[in-house]
């Protein structure tokens, strides 16, 4: 378990990190104009979009998951996998 200082470091990073900015300008669809990179600052702390971008996180984290899920699925079925000695 992590403590508050640490998640809050960690939220505070992802707040300026390129994943916020490019889904900040990937997904703004005219709702704000960002036109430079002072712009772009001006919406990450502002927290534009920032629920959204979170959900975004949760579900990409569920979809890897379940990928990484099928993956070892279909390895255990493999004949490499099978024809394992020990």
């Amino acid at each position: 378990m992590r403590n508050d200082s640490g998640m809050n470091e960690e939220l505070e990073a992802l707040t300026y990190s390129e994943e916020y900015s490019n889904y900040i300008m990937e997904n703004c669809h005219g709702d704000r104009i960002i036109c430079n990179g002072d712009t772009l600052i001006e919406a990450q702390e502002e927290g534009y979009l920032w629920d959204d971008f979170l959900d975004y996180r949760e579900k990409q984290k569920s979809k890897n998951w379940a990928n990484f899920e099928k993956m070892v699925e279909e390895y255990m079925k493999s004949e490499e996998y099978l024809n394992q000695e020990g």
